[in-house]
């Protein structure tokens, strides 16, 4: 907690506004009181470059709010808040959410301009008051139903609590990563809700490759293939720092795809599934970061957190 206060003294301090972020938290706790909370952390390493807070099922089941989003001053303008958001639009659907809301102070225009990016559109100005505290706020919202209907449509997601076996799969994944990529400073970790130890998740394993360079995104395509591993091409265009790779497990007789490419039409959940995700990314990519779920020593969100997962 040392290093999270540390962050919202260092936001505090800024002249461009975001001084006044930590304090949306508690000019939306009244309107929010019902709902369940919980705190992601966003770390680089073992650097706190961001925290969000979120409440779920507020004021019904399939609506959430974004409470908070503070960035480290070094990560904004690098993609961070983007990255960051996106990971939340994935979670929220996966979680049942159909639409997102959020308050943006109006002495913050910066931030308007974000979530509209974002794809947030402003729903009402209002006054949010705590206590004798009143501040001018946009009130935005985002539609996630579109999303949330396609998802139900091409790929359901199950949650199971968690299982000490996701540990001894992700070594054994581990060493066939090692044993095809023999590569100069190669880093594997785990990431992802299988690795925290606590709390439910999908069961899939997702790892973390860390490369030196750049340059060997595409040398590690030909070598993984002939480990066994798919390469889903499909998603190269859209995230180019990154080369996606899957362990499948067969859900029909139609055979398992070595190279699911741009024009191929993804099978999730229908004829394969993934009990794998390989992310091989250059080491100090922001999206390599660890972008995972913080459950505080906090009790009541400690427990909302929890309930969030199942």
């Amino acid at each position: 907690m040392d290093r999270l206060h540390r962050l919202l003294s260092v936001h505090r301090g800024q002249p461009d506004g975001s001084e006044t972020a930590a304090e949306l938290l508690g000019l939306l706790a009244p309107e929010v009181s019902s709902g369940e909370k919980s705190l992601v952390v966003v770390e680089i390493g073992a650097e706190l470059v961001g925290v969000v807070e979120l409440v779920a099922g507020f004021p019904r089941p399939d609506q959430w709010y974004v409470g908070l989003l503070l960035l480290h001053p070094d990560q904004r303008g690098a993609g961070a808040g983007t990255a960051i958001w996106e990971h939340l639009r994935q979670r929220m659907i996966q979680e049942g959410a159909s639409t997102v809301r959020l308050l943006v102070q109006k002495q913050n225009p910066r931030a308007r301009r974000f979530w509209e990016r974002q794809g947030f559109a402003v729903e009402k100005e209002m006054v949010a008051r705590t206590g004798r505290q009143e501040s001018p706020v946009w009130l935005l919202h985002r539609s996630l139903q579109a999303e949330q209907q396609a998802s139900d449509t091409f790929m359901k997601i199950k949650l199971e609590p968690w299982n000490p076996a996701w540990l001894d799969a992700f070594e054994r994944t581990k060493a066939r990563l090692l044993a095809a990529l023999p590569v100069p400073g190669l880093l594997i970790d785990p990431i992802g809700s299988t690795s925290l130890g606590d709390i439910s998740a999908k069961p899939i394993i997702d790892i973390l490759v860390g490369l030196q360079h750049a340059t060997q995104l595409d040398e590690v395509i030909h070598p993984l293939l002939a480990a066994g591993f798919t390469y889903v091409e499909a998603f190269t265009g859209a995230m180019p720092y990154r080369r996606f790779f899957v362990t499948l497990k067969a859900l029909s007789d139609q055979p398992l795809p070595r190279v699911i490419g741009p024009t191929d039409a993804l099978a999730f959940g229908r004829v394969y599934d993934s009990i794998a995700n390989i992310h091989v990314m250059k080491r100090g990519t922001f999206t390599g970061g660890v972008i995972s779920p913080f459950v505080t020593t906090c009790g009541r969100i400690r427990r909302s957190g929890l309930s969030m997962k199942r």
